[in-house]
């Protein structure tokens, strides 16, 4: 029978199937905001799957110089594999190699400018030295010269004089003692002037002559 309320309402009692009917379809109907949070989630998640998919397809192919001899393989696959990790493209992945190459050769122009600058200092030490300076310098250069000519190899010969190191005062000090020594024993005859007009600090140390002159 219908059940009195305050205020002189009545209320029929809820059919009680009615209600468990109403709960389930309450509990099972997810809320749309719920849907649309993880239909967001899944489509980020694709498209990280897929950007994945196609960075692991990339192929670093890189333009910079080679040189031959040069092995330069480790080079490009550490950059790749840093390419890879990063997820970088391949122009982005180019600019780093740019970048390197750059720099080597502003390296390279560096220390090329420190060696010119490590000649000058020796030539002017080798000028201004007591012995194998001054008006003893043709001499001492001589003497040295012939002890080049007798027992340098010609590999030994380039790399003193690509190195600058022809023009150490130390090195001409040596050498000169040396040529002194085996000319007063013997060892070595006294050569005749060289045909060539040039000097011969100019054949033994161009670098040094050339300042000398200027």
């Amino acid at each position: 029978m219908p059940t009195e309320l305050p205020g002189g309402l009545e209320a029929t009692p809820a059919d009680p199937t009615q209600q468990n009917s109403q709960a389930q379809q309450g509990q099972s109907a997810p809320a749309p905001q719920q849907t649309q949070q993880s239909a967001a989630q899944a489509g980020q998640n694709a498209n990280a799957g897929n950007a994945n998919a196609q960075q692991q397809e990339v192929d670093y192919v890189f333009n910079f110089p080679r040189e031959e001899g040069v092995d330069v393989s480790y080079y490009e696959s550490s950059t790749k594999a840093l390419a890879k990790e990063l997820g970088l493209s391949k122009e982005a992945a180019q600019k780093i190699v740019d970048r390197d190459v750059q720099m080597r050769a502003e390296g390279e122009k560096r220390i090329a400018a420190i060696v010119e600058e490590q000649k000058t200092k020796w030539a002017e030490q080798t000028r201004a030295d007591k012995e194998v300076g001054g008006q003893n310098l043709e001499s001492a250069l001589g003497s040295a010269r012939s002890v080049l000519d007798r027992f340098g190899t010609p590999e030994f010969k380039k790399e003193i004089s690509e190195s600058g190191y022809g023009n150490n005062v130390e090195l001409i000090r040596l050498l000169s003692r040396i040529g002194k020594a085996m000319k007063e024993d013997g060892f070595v005859q006294a050569q005749a002037q060289p045909r060539d007009s040039r000097r011969i600090a100019d054949l033994m140390y161009p670098s040094m002559s050339a300042q000398q002159e200027s």
